[in-house]
């Protein structure tokens, strides 16, 4: 929204340039925006599924996450006595040995899928992994440590995932699926169901995962897939691997025929071709052991991973690969017997980085998603991947690296993206991986560039945040280890500290706050040069350094707005010899016009010995001073009206002339406004001297205005009205209706909006008199349903804090939502914190939230909870919030019409027929599909984001 500032002392005016860092870079990181053929599709969220084993209370995972739910289908085990035994509580099938036959209990399986819809989370894949106990009935069992090629032995009859046999009757287990799927499509819809993805299999080279041989598994994933299929024939189903060239500790173990245990991938590849059958998805697992230079080589995971499968020639192009089990770990197996440890310190981030981009550039080959564990609701996203999230729906751009690192083994590569639909808003995530050595090491010196489609000389704002050693949680807590040592003996300093740390380590760690956790820098500025290859647009460079397993995220932004207006006391001064001249007060040199003058703002003439500004004598300017919030080029403009036939202005900023003997279109009187075409200066944050030379004629000036050029964030919707109205909130009467006149009606020339001062008992601003209860009411009309960012401005407050409340109530005043409450005298948020108006000088202020609001009448209503004088309010300003792009609310929404919205069953139906995605308000896709109905009953009440090709982006409120 619109910020005003006052006017302070003169300063020198300049183009704002770059003052890059005196680097010889080594390696140059570079994207040309203006080539399309290196546009390399959207970016999109490859974090945010979540791996559950057999949910029965809800998903359990963070908000925004679809789940990947392991084990639906029973066949899991449970300790007794330290022992691993049948827990049947949640297999949906039994046998039953006095009819022979196979007895299915539905409900168990459907509850702990309802659990989950209650919870809003999506399911994105269903497993069928390990098969119910019931199939094993008619296996015999040969005694543990006996091998006879043909039974498996009583040690294989529970593994530590459960049943890992595959069933022994086929047909009942391929009846068994297809009537499970007729439950599911019956209970669900086949809509939703044919959302779902379903696996066969976990890891099925791992033995106690899968116990039986290469082919018993290609028998059992033919079988379920037919199963699937004769009610689904569409559906996606898939299976989970190791990697193609993977050996189960090295061939020293055998399976109950004899054969040692290595990948089933080649071998089904083979039978899916020979045999016609469809897998649309591969899974497999990566745990990099951090310690393990092989394994932190990620540039080569493609070739290792994924290259002998999609390169096959009987591969199905149209499949997708998917890491469906990840983690950077110090062991797979923790000296206190849990299992892997995570890697805790910045190596896992960078790992996170270039295992994305490795996925981002194979995404035309079929590589997707990672699925991760412990993504609990009271999780916090690790910060790799948080700032990759806010980078999602941008359009990656092809990296282009030139030059060498400079340390060896070091990794430096870059994500370049763009939005497709601002065309200076670009980030770039640079991150430095080293595969050789753990240490951390000397900076690279590096340089990133880009080719943008902006002019020359265009000014853009940057900021970047850094991620590394210094900002990482357990490297800073380490910095402090006692002498004696915070690492249990056996364990990695790297590792997760709720598993590495001693007692005394525990404790501190209980109570440590990192002292520097990652956070964006201030705003710098840029300005754009010639690019170096002649092309058309400009180039953009920066300057940095990288230190060993660090990265840093860069975002170049359009600038808000700023606005500046003149202030009550003016200065003349004799341009020519350099001298002060004679110095006017307010009284000799301001006219209040009043509120009549027909427009929203400060009118004050400015006149030498008339009542406008007359033709200066001898040379004689009009100065002013100006503070400037941003750096940039700004647009310049100022209003006038009265003005007479032959007026004609110069204006210079600084002594540098902005335009000179310019005529003003004549005005019929005071009543005329008109407003000089808007011209670019390029301002740095500070104050400057504004001069104007009346050199003919005269005119009143109204204001003068200065605004950063560029988009403007937000569309003010509601202000104050001119008339409003005091209640008493207990009796709920209608009390005493003002007007502008009597509540105050400021011109002291600080705002360029409507101020209204709202005074009761005389004293200039909010007094005692709203002590007892009562509070001002105003109402609004919201055009379209959102979360939205309210801002109350203030100005002139009393001595002390003032606490203050707000809420929005539905029109019939029958419900309230706060927004600012009574906060004592603290200075948080939704305090009115002090102002100080000392020497006659006005200052202002604004406190803000966020919240959601219907289309729809409502009602502002505001309060002095606690008495006492208070300030004076300039305006609310209420404007949307939008994570996908600014809209503006004062055009009609042209496009596909969506009804209806909101929606109390989740059901929108479109106006027309539309490829179209769902999004969440964090720009997570959610859901996409095509035609003129949109479903979101499985997701959880709330505001969604519509995206349909080549339209503004909606959103749907599910209520």
């Amino acid at each position: 929204m619109n910020k005003i500032y006052k006017m302070k002392l003169p300063n020198l005016i300049s183009l704002l340039l770059l003052s890059t860092l005196s680097i010889n870079a080594q390696v140059v990181l570079s994207a040309d925006f203006t080539n399309n053929s290196n546009n390399k599709w959207e970016l999109k969220d490859i974090w945010n599924v979540a791996n559950r084993i057999s949910p029965t209370t809800g998903a359990g995972v963070r908000t925004g996450f679809e789940v990947n739910t392991i084990r639906m289908v029973g066949g899991i085990n449970k300790k007794v006595n330290g022992e691993n035994v049948p827990d049947l509580d949640f297999d949906p099938v039994s046998y039953d040995t006095n009819t022979g036959t196979y007895v299915y209990n539905w409900n168990v399986l459907k509850n702990r899928i309802n659990a989950i819809k209650r919870d809003g989370v999506k399911i994105y894949q269903f497993v069928l992994d390990q098969v119910p106990w019931a199939f094993q009935q008619g296996y015999t069992f040969i005694p543990t440590g006996t091998r006879d090629n043909i039974n498996f032995r009583e040690d294989e009859r529970v593994t530590i995932y459960g049943n890992s046999l595959p069933p022994k009757d086929k047909v009942a287990y391929f009846n068994f699926i297809k009537a499970m799927m007729t439950e599911l499509v019956a209970t669900y819809g086949a809509d939703e169901v044919l959302s779902w993805r379903f696996r066969v299999g976990s890891e099925i080279e791992t033995p106690e995962h899968w116990k039986g041989t290469e082919q018993d598994f290609i028998d059992h994933f033919a079988n379920t897939v037919r199963a699937v299929r004769e009610v689904l024939p569409t559906a996606t189903i898939g299976l989970h691997t190791r990697e193609p060239d993977f050996i189960y500790k090295n061939g020293t173990e055998l399976n109950y025929k004899g054969e040692p245990i290595k990948s089933f991938a080649n071998g089904i590849l083979d039978y899916c071709f020979a045999n016609n059958i469809q897998y649309d998805f591969w899974g497999a697992s990566e745990y990099v052991l951090i310690n393990n230079s092989t394994d932190r080589n990620i540039s080569q995971k493609y070739i290792k991973l994924f290259a002998p499968l999609i390169n096959n020639p009987k591969w199905n192009p149209n499949a997708k690969f998917d890491m469906m089990e990840y983690a950077i770990v110090t062991t797979m197996d923790g000296a206190d017997g849990l299992g892997y440890i995570n890697c805790a310190t910045p190596h896992t981030e960078i790992i996170n980085l270039a295992y994305s981009n490795v996925f981002y550039r194979n995404s035309n080959k079929g590589l997707q998603n990672f699925f991760r564990w412990g993504q609990r609701p009271t999780s916090i996203e690790v910060p790799s991947i948080a700032v990759l999230k806010t980078m999602t729906g941008k359009n990656r751009y092809e990296t282009t690296i030139t030059g060498s690192p400079s340390v060896t083994g070091n990794q430096i590569d870059a994500l370049f993206s763009k939005s497709a639909t601002e065309k200076d808003v670009v980030d770039v995530l640079v991150y430095n991986l080293n595969a050789s050595s753990l240490n951390y090491q000397n900076d690279e010196s590096i340089r990133i560039s880009f080719n943008s489609e902006l002019p020359v000389g265009t000014v853009l704002k940057y900021r970047n945040l850094t991620y590394g050693k210094d900002q990482n949680d357990l490297e800073n807590f380490l910095k402090n280890e006692p002498t004696s040592g915070w690492i249990k003996s056996g364990f990695d300093r790297r590792g997760d500290p709720s598993r590495t740390l001693n007692t005394a380590g525990a404790a501190a760690w209980a109570s440590y706050t990192n002292p520097n956790p990652y956070a964006f820098n201030d705003w710098s500025y840029v300005t754009t040069t010639a690019r170096t290859d002649g092309g058309s647009g400009s180039l953009v460079t920066i300057n940095t350094s990288l230190s060993s397993f660090s990265f840093k995220k860069y975002e170049f932004r359009i600038k808000e707005v700023s606005t500046i207006a003149i202030p009550g006391t003016i200065e003349a001064e004799s341009y020519n010899p350099g001298g002060q001249g004679v110095g006017f007060s307010d009284s000799d040199t301001v006219d209040t016009l009043g509120a009549g003058n027909g427009i929203d703002g400060v009118d004050v003439g400015i006149y030498n010995g008339s009542k406008y500004v007359g033709h200066t004598q001898n040379g004689e300017w009009l100065k002013y001073t100006v503070n400037v919030v941003n750096n940039g080029n700004h647009d310049f403009q100022f209003l006038y009206s009265a003005a007479s036939a032959g007026s004609v202005v110069s204006i210079d900023v600084d002594g540098v002339p902005l335009f000179s003997n310019f005529s003003l279109p004549q005005t019929s009187g005071i009543n005329d406004f008109k407003s000089v075409s808007k011209l670019k200066v390029a301002l740095t944050s500070g104050v400057h001297e504004l001069r104007i030379n009346v050199q003919s004629g005269g005119f009143n000036l109204d204001k003068i205005i200065v605004e950063t050029s560029g988009l403007k964030p937000f569309k003010t919707i509601v202000n104050i009205p001119g008339t409003v109205q005091i209640e008493d909130y207990a009796l709920g009467g209608q009390g005493v209706a003002y007007n502008d006149t009597t509540l105050g009606n400021d011109t002291s020339g600080y705002r360029t909006e409507n101020d209204v001062d709202l005074v009761a008992g005389g004293t200039g601003f909010v007094s005692t008199a709203l002590a007892g209860g009562e509070y001002i009411r105003y109402p609004i009309y919201v055009t379209q349903s959102g979360v939205y960012h309210m801002e109350l401005n203030y100005k002139t407050s009393s001595t002390t804090s003032k606490p203050i409340a707000a809420a929005i109530l539905a029109a019939d005043l029958s419900s309230s939502t706060p927004l600012f409450t009574d906060a004592g005298g603290s200075t948080t948020s939704g305090v009115i914190k002090k102002v100080d108006g000392g020497g006659g000088t006005i200052y202002a202020d604004y406190i803000s939230t966020s919240f959601n609001l219907y289309e729809g009448n409502w009602v502002i209503e505001l309060q002095i909870p606690s008495g006492g004088a208070g300030p004076n309010y300039d305006y609310f300003t209420l404007v949307m919030d939008s994570p996908l792009g600014v809209k503006d609310f004062s055009k009609k929404d042209e496009g596909t019409k969506v009804f209806p919205n909101p929606s109390r069953d989740g059901i929108f139906n479109l106006s027309q027929s539309n490829s179209w995605k769902i999004y969440t308000l964090t720009g997570s896709e959610i859901l996409s599909g095509e035609g003129a109905e949109i479903n979101l009953a499985a997701f959880s009440k709330g505001i969604y984001l519509l995206k349909i090709k080549g339209e503004s982006v909606k959103k749907l409120l599910y209520q």
